[in-house]
């Protein structure tokens, strides 16, 4: 739903190929990790890794206070801003980002939208690539493939072993004008040169903005299905809406063969929607949660600093009460393994089963319409909040209400 056009540390070669080898085994590990069948995982110690909880900034210098596993796309780092005139490139903004990412030890994410003036093939497609902006993005095809071509050689050959990951385009739906065979043909490039250059590198397939046919028609146009993950946007005020988002991603997977592909959530929140602090508290842990359970191996939120799109930190206030449930849900899950996925019962009411070494079980819980009193297990003695507040079960039952608590058999 967003550009990262808008708005507004080198490291050494050791460390930049720990970084994406670590990158990598915990993307093959989250493709079970969130279904409960877990290998023992370097960046989590086993169960859910880290890596499921991405975010995207709008300002690299504005770095979350809370733990993030992975970053998502830079502001004004795509095509129209590295070369402005054709043959001249200048990656300072895009160096600054992706050193920023190996200086906080997390996997770096590219995704390319937009393509500069002098490249375009249709100039009416020209715009600002955001309001004021002086830098001009097209929407349309290239005139000669060749440029796109020298581009991306460019941007792969530089960053190679440090952006782990490739987006073959971010939202076409609404961010490409051109016709799917042209999208294809971009893609098809772009996806053969990473794998020429960057074998190692994650390569995933074009993100829509929205549910629907449109990477049905691109898949059925010849787009590349040896991606190694299908990627979608999520955004909605209601978060078990999410779930319709994965289930129609996963019906276009499937129809090309594709289902054993894991799938990634790369850009989501409540989006622009006007929620109460409590709301956007109960929201942020049901969209992990719910996510998880249904097969997604890896959700960047959009973003930290968004403005007005599902921000969890601004400049007056700074951390949102989201940004503690943020926090919270990440320490209930990563580590632990997903033992029985989220289901709903007739009253509304949501549980998701959770383990970790040691017999420790817990299960998140929680009513989308009502407060109401919930007796739980007996095994359970204790339960957190997503304000961070651990209590003692007593009198043998809890109040359940939108925003999740955690029922726990002890402390974690």
């Amino acid at each position: 739903m967003r550009t990262l056009s808008k708005g507004p540390k080198n490291q050494r070669k050791e460390a930049a190929r720990y970084i994406a080898m670590v990158s990598i085994l915990a993307w093959l590990l989250c493709i079970s990790a969130c279904s409960g069948a877990v290998s023992p995982d370097a960046s989590s110690g086993g169960g859910i890794p880290a890596t499921l909880f991405g975010m995207h900034l709008i300002n690299k210098s504005i770095w979350p206070t809370v733990s993030i596993g992975a970053l998502g796309k830079g502001t004004q780092t795509l095509w129209p801003y590295v070369e402005k005139t054709r043959g001249v490139f200048d990656w300072s903004n895009l160096d600054a980002w992706v050193n920023e990412a190996q200086s906080m030890g997390v996997s770096y994410f590219f995704s390319p939208e937009k393509v500069p003036p002098w490249a375009a093939a249709d100039p009416s497609s020209c715009a600002p690539t955001y309001a004021g902006s002086s830098v001009i993005g097209c929407t349309s095809m290239v005139t000669n493939i060749q440029d796109w071509d020298n581009y991306v050689t460019a941007l792969v050959t530089r960053y190679k072993g440090r952006i782990q990951i490739y987006e073959l385009w971010n939202e076409p739906n609404g961010y490409f004008t051109g016709t799917m065979a042209d999208l294809v043909t971009l893609t098809t490039h772009m996806y053969k040169t990473i794998r020429s250059i960057d074998p190692a590198a994650i390569i995933l397939s074009p993100s829509p903005s929205a549910m629907g046919s449109y990477i049905d028609d691109y898949f059925a146009a010849g787009g590349p299905t040896g991606v190694d993950g299908i990627s979608f946007h999520a955004y909605d005020a209601t978060p078990e809406k999410a779930i319709d988002y994965v289930n129609n991603i996963k019906q276009i997977a499937a129809k090309y063969g594709l289902a054993s592909k894991p799938l990634w959530n790369t850009e989501g929140s409540w989006g622009t929607a006007s929620l109460t602090s409590d709301t956007q508290v109960a929201a942020v842990a049901r969209f992990y949660l719910l996510q998880c359970s249904n097969g997604v191996s890896r959700f960047y939120w959009y973003a930290w600093d968004g403005g007005t799109w599902g921000p969890l930190w601004d400049a007056p206030n700074g951390p949102h009460p989201a940004a503690l449930a943020y926090q919270q849900v990440y320490d209930w899950m990563v580590g632990a393994r997903m033992t029985t996925p989220c289901s709903v019962d007739t009253t509304s009411t949501w549980t998701c089963g959770l383990s970790r070494p040691g017999g420790y079980q817990a299960q998140a819980i929680w009513n989308t319409t009502s407060t109401l009193s919930y007796t739980p297990p007996s095994n359970f003695t204790r339960y957190s909040d997503l304000a961070g507040h651990a209590f003692p079960i007593t009198g043998g039952s809890v109040v359940i209400g939108p925003k999740p608590i955690l029922l726990e058999t002890s402390a974690r």
